[in-house]
């Protein structure tokens, strides 16, 4: 005991006197055993910093009870400063079931407390950095779309009212306005879904993945027809989700889906479901172009695109709302895929407790 790093201490419980202290007293608040032995209880409470005081009275009523109680708090040292320190107490009774006198160690936890907080605040600085990065994108983009709405409109009136009364090259320019200007519309309403999905103010609640997929389904009929695409979905369970960003999850995978797809041979797509520990895991098959391992974490990333906007037209966000979407449920996404043979995306949801 003499040798340990923690203090260890006897204390008669019923005059709150210490009768037992250690030399490692010394190293943590400065004060010799004899003279912390010395102390009155009050006076030994009054050095606990005055906001943690009544947690250490709790936990000296609750040890009369259960026979032991901790606590962490802020103990005045010797040069007048605090430290934090852990201290585990037992209560040690007769065979009669008396209070004989108190145990406990004391540990210095300084640094770790230290470290608990500059990463509380650190977190805090970075939830709010965060939040004004999203009001700041949503800001911006939705001041974009009334200017960038006029530019298009005027631009089809160029493009309706003088089409072939100028030379090709003008109208090939005011053609390159419109689709850019439509380019750019998709790309506003993509990142103001970017934005708003950690400003949504609907929570987790229970979801029905088959009402969800019916949703979808419905959606996304036309773009499924037209592309002679199959999707077939197992029985599926109901799960804690927002319904709305889910089905936003779904309709762009399968959307990419179709986007994405061979067009030599029809396109079939299958959403499956197994159940893991207080998950369960979805995923999204289809026997569309692959994606190589290279560039399988890349494609969650905003305004990454593997392919060309002309091969295949899109902003490069979609993907990435459905990351930001899952990570809001604190779970994850990834994808499994054979280049020419097909992809899985896969993601986890919180089952029912």
């Amino acid at each position: 005991m003499e040798a340990s790093r923690d203090v260890i201490y006897r204390c008669n419980p019923a005059t709150g006197r210490f009768e037992y202290f250690s030399p490692a007293s010394r190293e943590i608040v400065g004060y010799a055993p004899d003279e912390l032995m010395a102390l009155d209880n009050e006076t030994a409470l009054s050095m606990i910093h005055p906001d943690d005081l009544s947690l250490m009275r709790t936990a000296i009523a609750e040890i009369e009870v259960a026979g032991h109680a901790a606590g962490e708090y802020r103990q005045r040292t010797k040069t007048g400063g605090y430290r934090w320190i852990c201290n585990n107490m037992s209560l040690i009774r007769d065979s009669a079931g008396s209070s004989l006198y108190r145990v406990g160690t004391i540990r210095d936890i300084t640094d770790r407390k230290q470290a608990e907080m500059a990463l509380q605040d650190y977190t805090k600085h970075l939830r709010r950095s965060n939040e004004d990065l999203e009001r700041f994108a949503y800001a911006s983009s939705h001041d974009l779309q009334e200017p960038l709405r006029s530019i298009v409109s005027f631009a089809q009136l160029l493009e309706r009212r003088y089409t072939g009364r100028l030379d090709p090259d003008a109208d090939e320019y005011i053609h390159f306005i419109v689709e850019g200007g439509h380019r750019m519309q998709s790309l506003i309403l993509n990142l103001l879904a970017y934005s708003r999905v950690n400003t949504t103010e609907q929570g987790l609640t229970p979801t029905a993945i088959e009402d969800v997929l019916a949703a979808v389904e419905r959606n996304l009929a036309l773009q499924l027809d037209e592309a002679g695409a199959t999707l077939r979905y197992d029985p599926m369970p109901t799960v804690m989700a927002d319904p709305m960003l889910l089905e936003q999850v779904f309709t762009t995978l399968v959307s990419n889906t179709i986007k994405f797809r061979r067009l030599e041979m029809p396109l079939r797509i299958h959403i499956g479901v197994r159940r893991l520990d207080g998950l369960f895991e979805f995923s999204v098959s289809d026997n569309r172009i692959g994606i190589e391992a290279e560039f399988r974490d890349r494609i969650f990333v905003i305004f990454n695109r593997l392919l060309t906007k002309d091969a295949y037209p899109g902003t490069g966000i979609g993907l990435a709302i459905v990351k930001r979407i899952i990570d809001r449920h604190s779970c994850r996404v990834w994808v499994e895929s054979t280049p020419g043979e097909g992809s899985t995306f896969f993601f986890t949801l919180p089952a029912l407790s």
